[in-house]
Formats: C-alpha cells, sequence, structure tokens
C-alpha cells in the first residue's frame, strides 16, 4: 500500500517533464552552455546518452588539456544542477554570461592547482586559456628545443 500521491517530475522552469536529459541537455541555457563548452574545446557538440559527454575525455588531450577538460565538464554538471536549483527555490532567472563565469572561476581554480604539463600549441592554449589557466610547458621538451637550438647556433 502507497502512501501520498504520485505526482509526475515536472521541470519548474519549462514546465516540460522532468528527465536527468531534460535538466542537463534540453533546457535552452544548459544548450547555450553545451555549445560554449565545445566550441571552447573546438568539437561539435554529438553525444545521446548521458555517459557519452564523458567520451570527450578520452580523447587524445595532453595531460594539462585533459585535466582542465574534465575539471570544466565537472563544473559544468555541477553549475546546470545549481543554476537549476536556484531557479525552483529561490526564483532567479539565470543568464548565461553569468552561468559561463560560474563554471570559468570554478575549473581556473582547480585548473591552477594541477602539476601536469601540456604541448605550447594554439589548440592547447585556446582551451587553457577559456579556463583562465596557465600552459604549464612539459620542461623536457622546452630542455630539448633549447639544446637543440644551441647546437645549432654554436
Amino acid at each position: 500500500m502507497s502512501r501520498g500521491c504520485n505526482l509526475p517530475s515536472i521541470c519548474s522552469i519549462c514546465l516540460k517533464n522532468m528527465s536527468s536529459w531534460h535538466l542537463f541537455f534540453e533546457r535552452p541555457l544548459v544548450m547555450k552552455l553545451w555549445s560554449w563548452f565545445y566550441n571552447v574545446i573546438n568539437l561539435v557538440f554529438n553525444f545521446n546518452s548521458l555517459e557519452g559527454m564523458w567520451d570527450i575525455v578520452d580523447r587524445s588531450w595532453p595531460p594539462q588539456c585533459r585535466t582542465v577538460i574534465t575539471i570544466a565538464l565537472i563544473n559544468l554538471l555541477n553549475t546546470i544542477w545549481y543554476v537549476r536549483n536556484q531557479a525552483r527555490f529561490n526564483h532567479t532567472t539565470p543568464d548565461s554570461k553569468s552561468t559561463i563565469s560560474m563554471i570559468i572561476v570554478a575549473s581556473s581554480l582547480s585548473g591552477y592547482s594541477t602539476n601536469k604539463t601540456s604541448k605550447s600549441s594554439i589548440n592547447d592554449y585556446t582551451i587553457l586559456n577559456s579556463q583562465v589557466v596557465s600552459i604549464t610547458p612539459n620542461l623536457m621538451s622546452s630542455k630539448k628545443f633549447f639544446g637543440i637550438l644551441l647546437l645549432s647556433i654554436g
């Protein structure tokens, strides 16, 4: 015997049936956030399941980029949940600029804490710069480069 009443879960923002997919991928603000994120990492937004979003982390990124992308992805999901709760319980209407700023602040704090290195490529620079993280160059590559430079001069 069950008590109470069974009510379908409804999105408090757009009044559609609530599902994890709807919450994290279908709402207009959330679609802007995903578009921004995929634009930053220079990929096309293309996955059909919640598990599929983690496939971008498995690409052949340099260690520092992989760490920052993973951190940004986690902060993106956390921020979506936070913004949803703010809209639901505090009746706020979030905008994409302030929401993206929240993701960048959280990601840059964690991104600066990593000791992973990255290549000095424009793609790595673009990804890390978007999260306000400086490239940590691979010192062995730098030493090798300067060694070759010195040999070529002398």
